[in-house]
């Protein structure tokens, strides 16, 4: 059901005008909530509350309308992938107003970065074969995890799996801190962090000290509860679309102001202006 309606939004919504390069092999779709709201609001409800299952069917509907629209034969293969944009409504919040009603949906936030972790290569769907039975074996691993570890996957009976990397299916890792603005923390002497996941074409899409306004999916970090305190756990951000808040600002000058800018040095006042504006003049009145 979902898989049909989410193609038929993207063949009347005609968005793939709009599509723009994230990476050397990923490119963005730009989908507006609101217009997803206006289509059927079941589907963009669900998107919402439920995005571990619905997005993933959002994307692969999406990659399949595309392929319909675009019918080229010798065109080059383009992964897509929706960038959602909002409002968001009550979903967009600070990072201190995340409550545990969120948990598994949807969220948009507006921070800075105060830490970026190092890009990494993490395995995202690992195929084992075994030479015993001569079968197959795949294991989806979608949990947060910094380790690049290979678990080894045992049959049965001692017969370890071997991994095959060439079936493997591997993606650009890479975690960074986000902070509430200073101005939102006015009222707590403590600011509000919260780690977030980027994948794909988001990794190294920022750097430190960057506005960003981001809108991903809450999750609990379920591999740091231990048996001492399996009923808490930290939560996380997995980001699906991501904007840099400076890099969206309109620009404060125009082609005149450039033009004297890169003709400053024409001027015949061109000293005295400029040593105005490092030492300005003080006039001492008697």
């Amino acid at each position: 059901f979902f898989k049909n309606r989410f193609s038929e939004f993207f063949k009347k919504a005609n968005l793939f005008g709009k599509i723009f390069k994230s990476s050397s092999d990923v490119f963005r779709v730009p989908v507006s909530i609101d217009k997803l709201w206006n289509f059927d609001p079941f589907l963009a409800k669900n998107l919402l509350e439920n995005p571990v299952f619905c997005f993933p069917i959002m994307t692969n509907s999406l990659n399949f309308a595309f392929k319909n629209f675009n019918s080229k034969k010798n065109e080059k293969k383009m992964i897509l992938i929706p960038d959602l944009k909002g409002p968001f409504g009550k979903r967009t919040c600070l990072i201190r107003s995340l409550r545990a009603h969120f948990l598994g949906e949807i969220v948009c936030i507006r921070g800075i970065v105060v830490k970026r972790g190092e890009r990494k290569i993490k395995i995202k769907r690992s195929v084992h074969y075994s030479n015993k039975s001569a079968k197959f074996f795949v294991k989806e691993n979608n949990e947060f995890d910094e380790d690049l570890t290979f678990d080894l996957i045992d049959e049965g009976e001692g017969n370890i799996l071997d991994l095959e990397y060439g079936l493997s299916k591997f993606i650009n890792w890479q975690s960074i801190l986000v902070e509430d603005f200073p101005d939102q923390n006015s009222s707590s002497k403590n600011p509000k962090t919260i780690i977030v996941v980027l994948e794909n074409d988001l990794v190294d899409s920022c750097k430190i000290g960057d506005q960003i306004e981001l809108c991903g999916i809450y999750k609990p970090l379920l591999q740091q509860i231990s048996s001492l305190n399996f009923h808490f756990f930290p939560t996380i951000i997995s980001a699906l679309s991501l904007k840099n808040r400076f890099n969206s600002e309109e620009k404060i000058s125009n082609n005149f102001d450039i033009y004297m800018m890169k003709n400053f040095s024409s001027l015949a006042n061109s000293f005295e202006k400029l040593s105005s504006l490092v030492s300005p003049i003080i006039l001492i009145f008697i």
